[in-house]
This record gives structure tokens, C-alpha cells and sequence, in this order.
């Protein structure tokens, strides 16, 4: 019975859905300049968290026939028939999509059509010609979105944070496409990066990591931050660029996971991490 739950929970993509809240929760933090109401900021955390899981768990279940062809991918949930047959998870992935739909509505309808959207770019136009954009960018922003407006309202600063995301995004999930290429293809995935020359879609992460640069020295003047973000983001910026040029010079699949391990936590976590924490020592709470 604990086994058939624990799968149940991991069909959700745990690591990814945590990662997902916490940026959610920076985001309302963000856009709260550091004080948000905890009661608001923990509901749209949970919606998040509850939307994240619901999304995750969804293209979970629409990748599992692409997921069994992949070594990379084989030990998940379905392809082990942890879940058997997949359908039988639906009604549980539904409920938590369709929960996540209501929290985000309860909290603004804004967040509701951030949610919605993104549900309907993840789950229908999914894997044309590249999984990033528009339907990965547009999924991907909808968590910060969610957090943002549990305790704030419209401002630049909130569409610098999604491009920051969408800026992100092909750093995370090419990279992961370049280190295991042959499988892709193997499996009969073709679309960009993989039907790219690899040095091409090397130096569009490049370009990526510099305009992620410029985003960061924006968002750092709009919102007039302090010594703390400038130092812990202009150094997470410079090891994303290294490693992008050591990518470009030194290629191997090696190389492309190590980039791909750097752009989730380490730096998408700790950017919204130190941020929150520039903030708050901004404002006096720490420091």
C-alpha cells in the first residue's frame, strides 16, 4: 500500500515540483519587496506547489511511452508500471489540476489564466518544434506568476522575472537534451535542439546565458537591490556563462549534464534565494 502511494507522489516529479514552489514562494516574496503577508504567501505557495504536481505529473503520464525507450528515463513511474495501467492515475492528476485551478483563482484570476494557460501549453501543444518555446516558456513562467500575485500586483519588475525564466529555460532543458542526444533521437525525437548542428544550439545557450546576464543587471537597478544580489548573482552568472563557453569549446556529453545539474538548483534556486535574502537585509530584517 506505501509502495502504491510513494508512486503516486513520484508520478508528480517531486525534485522539480519543490523546485517549483520554492521560486513560487520567492516570487511572492519578490513581489511583496520582502513583506508579504505569511498567511497569503503560504496559500499561493500551496497552489503552486499543488499546480506544479498536477502539470509535472500530466506530462509524466503524455511521455510515458518516450520515457521506456530512453535509459535515461526507464526507472520513472510508468515505464516501471509503478502505475498500471497509467490510466489509473489520471483521476488523481486531474484532481490535483483542477485543485491547483481553484487556489489560483481563490488567490487572483490572473494567476487562474497563468495557470490555465500554461496546463493547456504543457499538456496540448506540446513538442512541435521545440519543447521550450513558446509552450515550455509559457508553462514555466506560470508558477511565478501564481506566487506573484499572492501578495502583489502587476509591476515591470514581474515581467523581468519571466524572462529571466524563459531566459533559464533552454539552459535546463536543451542542455538535458544534448547529454543524452542519442537516446532522444533513438527514440525518435527530432525536433530543436536535436535536428540542430550541436556547436548551433551550443551558441544559442550562449546567447541565452549572456541575455540572462542583462536581465539580472536590470532587475537589479529596477528594483534598486544591493550588495548581497549583486555579488551571489553576478557570480552564479559568470559559472552559467563559463560553463556555457567551456560547453562550446570543450563539448562533450559530460560537459552538457554538468551545465544542465548547474541550471537547476544551484542556480535558479539560489538566484531566488539570495534575492529574497538581499531584500530582506535591505529592509532590515536580517543583518
Amino acid at each position: 500500500m506505501i509502495k502504491k502511494l510513494w508512486a503516486y507522489i513520484q508520478v508528480c516529479k517531486i525534485r522539480e515540483t519543490i523546485l517549483l514552489t520554492f521560486i513560487g514562494l520567492g516570487s511572492c516574496v519578490i513581489g511583496a519587496k520582502g513583506h508579504p503577508d505569511w498567511g497569503r504567501a503560504l496559500f499561493a505557495t500551496l497552489a503552486v506547489m499543488i499546480a506544479s504536481a498536477g502539470a509535472n505529473g500530466m506530462t509524466n503520464y503524455l511521455d510515458r511511452n518516450l520515457d521506456a525507450k530512453m535509459p535515461r528515463t526507464q526507472k520513472r513511474v510508468f515505464p516501471q508500471k509503478k502505475i498500471d495501467p497509467p490510466e489509473k492515475a489520471l483521476p488523481w492528476l486531474i484532481f490535483l489540476i483542477a485543485l491547483g485551478l481553484l487556489f489560483s483563482y481563490m488567490i487572483h484570476p490572473v494567476a487562474f489564466f497563468a495557470d490555465l494557460i500554461g496546463n493547456i501549453s504543457a499538456f496540448i501543444y506540446r513538442k512541435k518544434n521545440t519543447c521550450v518555446f513558446p509552450q515550455g516558456a509559457i508553462a514555466s513562467v506560470a508558477p511565478i506568476i501564481i506566487g506573484w500575485y499572492g501578495d502583489a500586483s502587476y509591476e515591470l519588475t514581474l515581467v523581468i522575472v519571466c524572462l529571466m525564466i524563459c531566459c533559464w529555460l533552454p539552459l535546463h532543458v536543451w542542455t538535458v537534451m544534448i547529454s543524452h542526444r542519442d537516446e532522444y533521437l533513438n527514440a525518435g525525437v527530432d525536433f530543436f535542439p536535436l535536428k540542430a548542428q550541436t556547436k548551433t544550439a551550443i551558441y544559442i545557450l550562449f546567447v541565452c546565458a549572456v541575455a540572462l546576464i542583462g536581465l539580472g543587471i536590470w532587475f537589479f537597478f529596477e528594483t534598486k537591490a544591493g550588495l548581497i544580489y549583486a555579488i551571489s548573482v553576478g557570480i552564479l552568472d559568470l559559472l552559467m556563462l563559463y560553463s556555457c563557453v567551456n560547453l562550446y569549446l570543450h563539448y562533450s556529453d559530460k560537459s552538457a549534464w554538468k551545465l544542465y545539474k548547474l541550471s537547476s538548483f544551484p542556480y535558479l534556486g539560489m538566484l531566488f534565494l539570495f534575492t529574497c535574502i538581499d531584500l530582506w537585509a535591505h529592509i532590515g530584517i536580517i543583518g
